[in-house]
């Protein structure tokens, strides 16, 4: 298993002049992350929760909207198989990033946390390790077809969090580099070899019915120890523990 990425979600009350109102932070963010600012020109309509402005560090994106951030973390290779060193990780960025941009600026709601997981397999390409665990996680019956596709998704209510599991196959492939004189390669996807396979569980778990309004970072570092003791076990929950490689 390895960590591909960390999501935490900050959403707050809705603020339609987010960037106005972030303004000399975000400056200072920027300076501190050395950091690339890209305004989103978004047209009338668009849903609060689109983003506005992207927000690109060399660890992680923030992509900020009038009534939410979405941070994506990226740890380092040396942790990625190390799941308590990369809460910690992803705990000292959010509450430094948090102190430095929206700490007394935004209206905190509630959080929530996404682990996206990779369990690489030795088969391919990832159907093949789709197939293997079916049976562990589904009670039907394929009468002798075989199986072209399988996404799961299952929630669980453990007040005061919500829990979202979802299953899918992944194929990493191993795309060539065109060169600089070769027009408009074709790269048929088919015959690409598959550079590792395997299966993507999302452990996604926010505090959305009961979070405390008055501290971000009370609830996230709550949520940190949460979404830590629910990894321990996610693999005996979903009756995977000892089919897949951990």
């Amino acid at each position: 298993m390895y960590l591909l990425n960390i999501q935490v979600a900050l959403i707050f009350e809705l603020d339609e002049q987010i960037i106005f109102t972030l303004g000399e932070r975000l400056k200072e963010a920027q300076k501190k992350y050395i950091a690339n600012l890209q305004l989103l020109n978004v047209p009338n309509g668009v849903p609060p929760e689109a983003p506005r402005l992207l927000f690109m560090a060399s660890n992680f994106n923030l992509n900020i909207s009038l009534n939410r951030v979405d941070i994506f973390i990226t740890p380092p290779d040396q942790i990625k198989t190390n799941i308590n060193a990369c809460l910690n990780y992803a705990l000292t960025t959010i509450n430094s990033l948090y102190n430095l941009l929206l700490k007394n600026v935004v209206k905190y709601n509630w959080c929530g946390i996404i682990l996206n997981l990779n369990y690489p397999e030795k088969i391919q390409p990832s159907i093949k390790a789709m197939v293997k665990i079916a049976p562990y996680i589904l009670k039907t019956d394929s009468k002798g077809r075989e199986m072209a596709s399988l996404n799961l998704q299952i929630g669980f209510k453990e007040p005061p969090y919500f829990k979202n599991i979802t299953i899918f196959g992944y194929d990493q492939y191993q795309l060539a580099i065109p060169t600089p004189n070769v027009q408009n390669p074709n790269q048929d996807i088919q015959n690409t070899p598959i550079e590792e396979s395997g299966i993507t569980i999302l452990l996604d778990i926010n505090n959305k019915p009961q979070s405390d309004k008055n501290s971000f970072e009370n609830d996230f570092s709550n949520l940190i120890k949460k979404i830590e003791i629910s990894y321990m076990s996610l693999l005996d929950e979903l009756n995977l523990e000892g089919v897949i490689n951990a």
